[in-house]
């Protein structure tokens, strides 16, 4: 994120360049910005990589290490210039199975589209919205939030903002009634809601196989579906090497805990293919504790 008025100056500068260069330049300029921060995450990374995928090479989780910090910075200049993602923009989002949200929504009860922390996440909220659908979301606690900067508090904001007004939704954040979601999901409307998120303060947990450990995940998504009969989507972002995001709805079927339970089995599958797009490695040994421990 943006942690200082000199790097505020920098990306904004960076964000005027013409076409996708800003996007060929951020990881060089991540690097240089936020150098201790990159090294720092990519000694950590091959650490965890090494430790959960013992047959990957030396040098194959340096390169997922590498790829997961460009990532990042690929993350920060959507969020200075999100504006140009999709819709004619220097990003282009292509989207996959938009007929299967459709199909959700005939029902009248809206629809929940369930996200992971994997590659590009405001992604595809946005490339489901610029195809007709709006979307509101469940989002992060900010002013609250008393480890973050005035600055950083202000990047999150306009982040958020701004992705609104390209969604067409309304943000909620965790800590508040969700009784704007279920009368919005009673209309008919769309919900992107995390299925991965922490949440330690969270009651109701409920255990996920995941990489050889298990995950123990808020139940929050599959009490609101089940609630409201929402429709429930998966939606997923891939970055291609050409710059491309590739983002793919998938249908789920059975319960609400059956639909959760597929994403995560579709989460382990999309991070044993590409370890380097997950964002939750360092909350992995948080994510794995048992409620009550």
């Amino acid at each position: 994120m943006i942690r200082t008025p000199q790097q505020e100056r920098i990306y904004r500068l960076a964000s005027k360049l013409p076409g996708r260069w800003p996007w060929r330049v951020a990881p060089w300029l991540y690097r240089r910005t936020h150098a201790q921060e990159a090294q720092s995450t990519e000694a950590a990374l091959v650490t965890l990589f090494r430790q959960h995928f013992p047959d990957a090479s030396d040098a194959t989780v340096r390169d997922w290490a590498r790829l997961h910090v460009n990532l990042v910075a690929y993350e920060l200049m959507d969020a200075i210039a999100l504006r140009r993602v999709g819709c004619n923009g220097d990003v282009r989002l292509k989207v996959e199975g938009i007929d299967k949200l459709h199909r959700g929504l005939k029902a009248g009860r809206g629809a929940i589209i369930i996200l992971t922390h994997f590659d590009r996440i405001l992604t595809g909220p946005i490339g489901v919205a610029q195809s007709g659908v709006p979307v509101s979301s469940l989002t992060m606690e900010i002013d609250e939030n008393n480890e973050l900067s005035s600055l950083e508090k202000a990047y999150f904001h306009r982040k958020i903002s701004t992705f609104d007004d390209m969604t067409g939704g309304i943000s909620v954040k965790r800590n508040r009634s969700i009784k704007k979601i279920y009368e919005s999901l009673g209309r008919g409307d769309t919900w992107t809601i995390l299925a991965d998120a922490l949440h330690p303060e969270a009651k109701n947990k409920r255990a996920h196989p995941f990489l050889g450990k298990t995950l123990y995940l808020a139940t929050g998504i599959e009490r609101i579906a089940a609630h409201t009969e929402a429709a429930l989507l998966h939606v997923t972002s891939f970055t291609e090497p050409d710059g491309t995001v590739r983002i793919r709805i998938r249908d789920l079927e059975g319960s609400p805990e059956q639909a959760v339970d597929q994403v995560i089995e579709q989460l382990e599958r999309d991070v044993r293919e590409r370890p380097w797009a997950w964002w939750n490695w360092g909350l992995l040994d948080a994510m794995t504790t048992p409620p009550g421990s």
